[in-house]
Parts: structure tokens; sequence; C-alpha cells
């Protein structure tokens, strides 16, 4: 039931080229973008938070050449991982179907939300095998 759950999710998000776009963007600069924002507000004001976000999404967007995507990550995951990343997606849906989930999913902070429980787990996955 999980896993077909969650490969319903994953095709969803796969056939869904915004949903793709967002989450990309959000981890190959948002933190090179935040950083350079904070940088640059903190030496030239606003102006300077302005360009160094800039500067710090581009910086970010050439530094996640490698990145996994988050549907390799997925592959990766044992079965007890995928039960658990299940009904953790299920509880932030509050909902078991995947009507329920597509509904929940139409919110940015819900993607961001999703994605970060995945890389989070993968990472987790990651830790363990080098244990």
């Amino acid at each position: 039931m999980s896993s077909e759950y969650l490969d319903k999710i994953f095709e969803y998000i796969e056939e869904n080229q915004d949903a793709q776009n967002t989450f990309l963007e959000v981890l190959k600069q948002v933190s090179y973008g935040a950083a350079g924002g904070v940088a640059g507000g903190i030496l030239a004001g606003p102006i300077g938070g302005l360009i160094g976000t800039v500067t710090g999404g581009i910086i970010g967007y050439k530094q996640a050449k490698d990145y996994k995507n988050a549907f390799q990550l997925y592959q990766n995951l044992r079965e007890d991982q995928v039960q658990s990343f299940t009904s953790f997606v299920q509880e932030k849906v509050n909902g078991t179907t995947f009507n329920d989930f597509k509904q929940w999913w139409k919110a940015t902070d819900n993607q961001i939300v999703f994605m970060t429980a995945l890389v989070g787990l993968s990472k987790a996955q990651q830790l363990s095998i080098k244990e």
C-alpha cells in the first residue's frame, strides 16, 4: 500500500514540470542566495541584499551540477524507510488518497516540506551506511 502510494506521488511530481522546477530551484539556489543576500545586505543595505541574492543564486546554481534529485533518492530507500516516509506524508497531507495529496501539493510550502523530508531521510540513510 505505502509503496504504491509513493509511486503515484512520484509519478505525479515527475509529470508536473512546475513542481520539478520549484524543487530544483529551491535546492540549487536557496542557501547560496540567502547567504549572498545576508552578506550583501550587511555590506551595502537593501541594494546589496538584492545583488548578493542574485550573485548567491548564480553561485548556487553552478555548485549544484552533480546533485541527485528526489526521484533518485526515493529509489534508494529501504522498505522500512518507505513505510516511515509514507506515514509522514499521509500525516502532513491529513489524508491517505492520491487526490488528498494533489490538493496538498498545490502549496509551494508543502512541496518544500515534502522534499526537505525526503532529502533528510536520504542523508540519514547515507550516514547509517557509513557507520
